[in-house]
């Protein structure tokens, strides 16, 4: 494997793309804890505003919480297969209604959410390492 040089604007470019995408990560958290009272009734039960909010903020932990561990296990993952997130997506559109099924949908988009908060640390933690570049071939290490 050929190791080439790494000029001042390739670090700062990473850096940049790393920063970005960590913004908008954050923001991503910012919106859903924020907009938690709005979202509760559209996907938990209506008959009881107060459990859809507390269903609706413990989705909103477990993501958070889980995030780092996605950096350590799904970092692979997250390398190897660049539509990770689409299958995390796919998986959430397949989730079935709250009519339907009454604890399937919450369990569901927990188990999603938590998918896709360990698949972005994992993406975050490469872009963080270096390894997301314009050029694929080029090797870099930190």
């Amino acid at each position: 494997m050929q190791t080439q040089s790494i000029d001042r604007s390739q670090i700062w470019r990473v850096i940049a793309a790393s920063s970005v995408g960590t913004v908008i990560e954050w923001y991503d958290f910012y919106i859903f804890g924020s907009l938690a009272m709005i979202i509760a009734p559209l996907f938990y039960p209506s008959g009881n505003d107060s459990l859809a909010f507390i269903a609706n903020l413990s989705t909103f932990t477990v993501s958070f919480i889980v995030r780092p561990f996605g950096a350590l296990f799904l970092a692979a993952l997250a390398i190897a297969s660049a539509a990770s997130m689409r299958f995390a997506s796919r998986l959430s559109s397949r989730l079935s209604s709250w009519a339907r099924r009454r604890w399937s949908r919450p369990c569901g988009d927990c188990m999603v959410r938590r998918i896709k908060a360990r698949l972005r640390a994992s993406r975050a933690r490469r872009n963080w390492n270096g390894f997301n570049f314009v050029d694929p071939g080029l090797v870099w290490t930190v």
